[in-house]
């Protein structure tokens, strides 16, 4: 168990103070009988017991990581209370960037990371958070390519270079999914060394998109241009692969004369 300071900071007064006197009585996120616990000086673990006996726990978590309360979240995951599973607990972890407390979710037997068709690591990528994405990868349980590789939709949408290269460091993971919609989200934002990167993947050059078009409408003409040199050099490729290739034809045609004379 982690040891926590027992008085109450005061960026939790001031969080708490005035939502919890203006709500509602019947309120059970943000109460009376809470507020009267913080003025009261209680702990922080009466915080945590009050929301685990109102079954409240995934929505304080969500508020707590929200407001960057991390020793009140460790408290909350830490105090167990009974919920059907997991996994919400540990999408909202990886929402949040909370390496450590996805590492220990993914200890418990009620967490698994294949919840929702993989959400923790689509939540994590869309994040740009490198190390939860890295964590998850070495889940066997997870499955990065999972609902058509949005995972590595989302890194790339978001810029994220670094997790767009771990994830195509995974033989499941296939950038060209979805009409080739990774370098499409890349391109529409500008992002040019994620284009760059995609564009070392055989897959996404041989596969046809509108990336040029959406970079040059939203005004990324750096990002075209590299576009375009990478469209006009797999071109003269398959250009120089069929003029090989007929090469190749005709001279299995002379050979055939040859023998029929």
């Amino acid at each position: 168990m982690r040891e926590y300071n027992e008085q109450i900071p005061l960026h939790v007064w001031s969080d708490v103070i005035v939502p919890y006197y203006l709500a509602p009585l019947d309120d059970i996120y943000y109460s009376k009988p809470l507020m009267t616990l913080l003025l009261l000086n209680k702990s922080m673990k009466s915080i945590v017991k009050y929301y685990v006996e109102k079954h409240a726990y995934p929505e304080a978590l969500y508020d707590f990581l929200l407001r960057n309360h991390v020793d009140l979240a460790w408290m909350f995951i830490e105090a167990n209370p009974i919920l059907e599973s997991g996994e919400i607990p540990l999408v909202l972890c990886c929402k949040f960037g909370e390496t450590e407390m996805v590492e220990h979710l993914l200890n418990k037997k009620n967490s698994d990371p294949r919840f929702d068709n993989n959400g923790p690591l689509q939540v994590a990528c869309e994040g740009g958070y490198y190390d939860i994405v890295n964590l998850l990868l070495k889940d066997l349980r997870v499955d990065p390519s999972a609902n058509n590789n949005c995972s590595i939709q989302y890194a790339c949408e978001g810029g994220y270079v670094d997790v767009v290269e771990l994830l195509l460091k995974d033989e499941r993971v296939d950038p060209s999914a979805n009409d080739n919609r990774s370098i499409e989200c890349a391109s529409e934002n500008g992002y040019i060394e994620v284009v760059k990167v995609l564009l070392t993947d055989i897959r996404v050059t041989s596969k046809k998109s509108n990336a040029i078009q959406i970079a040059i409408k939203n005004g990324h003409e750096e990002v075209a241009r590299v576009l375009y040199k990478a469209f006009i050099s797999n071109l003269s490729s398959k250009v120089k692969e069929c003029a090989n290739s007929l090469n190749e034809t005709l001279c299995n045609m002379r050979v055939a004369i040859k023998d029929t004379v």
